[in-house]
């Protein structure tokens, strides 16, 4: 399994608080019609500039002044990656804030999903204009794009944007984290290891959002790969087997039903003997469990990939795959 990171966005006017005072923040279907109208008609422009690739369209009619003094050369970039992955059926409303003006410019914490799992921050500068976040998502709710607009001379503009994942086979980064947290506490050292990236790919969608329990998670990724590291020494022998295969890799294997476990190995039986490197797979795979416990564990399947040696860049190797079908206990 690949997985792309989209991590696109330009910051501008990161403030510091300087003064304590009460800061009116309105959600949702609370915040006037007015207001949420003209924003969607940006938010639409932003989709309708994605879907065409038109970065001249996001560049002229979406992005303040401000922000087009600080762009790089990065926009057309920034549309044309979404615009690669985009499915073209619009987006959803996440969430959704309005911040008025205030005399004083100071940083904003907003939070959301307050008192549940899932519970997020959004941190960012406020001064002296009118405020709105939009926090969209598309692609069946796997990427969140963050939009932070302004409003000046009477007229909206977009002001920071960015993008990244945010779901992934439906399942939040905390969803990872517990699923993770189980099986390490099982003793399942590899199946935690596996779901550890999924946990910091959703980590940080956008860089102005943030889980409150972000640094938890973060540090658990640590930690589970360094118990991995500390329990396993990749390549590793299985001893018990004669022709001695060594597991080198053992990653994420994508398909419709779900993600699976794929355990890469050398075999030093010639790939084109595919009855003897049956046999061979057959003892591996009663030996998987014991050698990487919980690894043949709540799946349905695990996937093998026998190599005729070590992989490397510069020629292609001989490559023959098997899948196991677990059997419920």
């Amino acid at each position: 399994m690949k997985i792309t990171f989209i991590t696109i966005g330009l910051i501008l006017l990161s403030f510091v608080s300087i003064s304590q005072i009460n800061i009116d923040v309105i959600k949702n279907i609370d915040i006037p019609d007015t207001i949420k109208s003209n924003i969607e008609l940006l938010n639409n422009k932003i989709f309708k500039s994605i879907e065409s690739r038109n970065a001249d369209l996001f560049y002229n009619e979406v992005i303040s002044d401000k922000l087009k003094t600080k762009e790089d050369g990065s926009l057309k970039s920034f549309i044309l990656q979404l615009s690669m992955s985009y499915d073209k059926k619009g987006y959803e409303i996440k969430d959704q804030f309005f911040i008025p003006k205030i005399k004083e410019k100071q940083d904003l914490i907003i939070t959301g999903e307050k008192d549940t799992e899932y519970e997020y921050k959004l941190e960012f500068g406020i001064g002296n204009a009118d405020s709105y976040v939009s926090l969209l998502t598309f692609n069946n709710e796997t990427i969140l794009l963050g939009l932070i607009y302004r409003k000046y001379d009477n007229e909206w503009r977009l002001h920071f944007f960015g993008a990244g994942y945010y779901k992934y086979r439906d399942k939040l980064s905390f969803d990872y984290y517990k699923t993770a947290t189980t099986q390490l506490n099982k003793g399942y050292f590899v199946d935690a290891g596996l779901n550890a990236p999924l946990i910091k790919l959703l980590l940080k969608p956008n860089q102005f959002y943030s889980y409150t329990k972000h640094d938890i998670m973060y540090n658990f990724v640590d930690k589970v790969d360094s118990i991995v590291k500390s329990k396993y020494s990749f390549p590793v022998t299985i001893e018990s087997i004669k022709t001695k295969p060594k597991v080198f890799l053992i990653e994420l294997q994508e398909m419709k039903e779900g993600i699976f476990p794929m355990v890469n190995y050398v075999s030093t039986i010639p790939i084109s003997n595919t009855k003897k490197l049956k046999n061979e797979n057959d003892l591996i795979q009663k030996q998987i469990g014991i050698l990487f416990p919980g690894l043949d564990k709540d799946k349905k399947y695990i996937f093998y990939s026998a190599h005729d040696r070590l992989p490397n860049k510069w020629d292609k190797m001989e490559v023959y795959g098997f899948v196991q079908e677990i059997k419920k206990e």
